[in-house]
């Protein structure tokens, strides 16, 4: 028998997003909570409706509904649905806010490397947020482990602190741009062309082809010459009669 080929399009199978696939039962799960703990509730003419909307309520109306072997295993699961929920939602948060920062930098036309420091940064800090947030939410005190972070963080600013100092003068340097790469200038008593402005330091091709790293807490701290900024230059010889 002769096999007609079927001229219809090939059907194509969509494939749900990642935080679609996620986000959908939790959805679900936090649309029917009230209506599980209202079923799940002693009926009593007298008593007021309990409130919902914490994990401990939810935990207790969801053990009513799941057979008794089970029941002691709820809270934590219900916990750490929860953790796992706000851990998502955070890398969620975290890719957009990395995203704007980005995008706002890069209208103001700062160096690439500043707005991909800087988007890192605010991605990481949103990361650690959703972390201590998830780890509150299954029950671990974080009031000790913030307070550690922040005594190790001074630590390492302490033994980092010159390092720091030529990483912020890097910053102000790329954001406010007193020299730009080929232009000539003189600072720290040095003089050359800008071949390099990087975050810690600035490299300086002198007329001699002498390369020169200087850090930015130096380049920054004194006064800064730049010959090549008002495009001429008026030169003062004194000739001898």
């Amino acid at each position: 028998a002769n096999h007609t080929p079927s001229l219809s399009p090939p059907q194509t199978r969509m494939r749900p997003s990642l935080h679609r696939l996620l986000l959908a039962p939790a959805a679900a799960a936090f649309t029917y909570l009230p209506a599980a703990l209202a079923l799940a509730a002693p009926p009593s003419e007298d008593a007021a409706p309990a409130p919902t909307g914490t994990i401990n309520e939810a935990a207790s109306g969801l053990a009513s509904l799941v057979p008794p072997e089970y029941q002691p295993y709820v809270e934590m699961a219900v916990e750490i649905a929860t953790a796992i929920v706000i851990f998502i939602i955070g890398i969620i948060i975290a890719g957009w806010t990395a995203g704007l920062i980005a995008r706002g930098l890069k209208k103001r036309q700062l160096d690439p490397s500043l707005v991909g420091f800087l988007s890192s940064l605010g991605r990481w800090i949103v990361l650690a947020a959703a972390v201590i947030a998830a780890l509150g939410a299954v029950g671990i005190e974080t009031t000790s482990l913030v307070a550690l972070l922040g005594s190790a963080g001074i630590a390492i600013g302490l033994a980092l602190q010159g390092n720091l100092a030529h990483f912020a003068s890097g910053v102000m340097v790329l954001i406010f741009k007193p020299y730009r790469v080929d232009e000539y200038i003189e600072t720290a008593g040095k003089e050359g062309w800008i071949k390099e402005v990087g975050l810690f330091t600035t490299t300086i091709l002198t007329v001699d082809n002498e390369t020169i790293i200087i850090p930015n807490g130096t380049a920054t701290g004194g006064v800064i010459i730049n010959y090549s900024r008002a495009g001429t230059r008026r030169v003062a010889v004194d000739v001898g009669v």
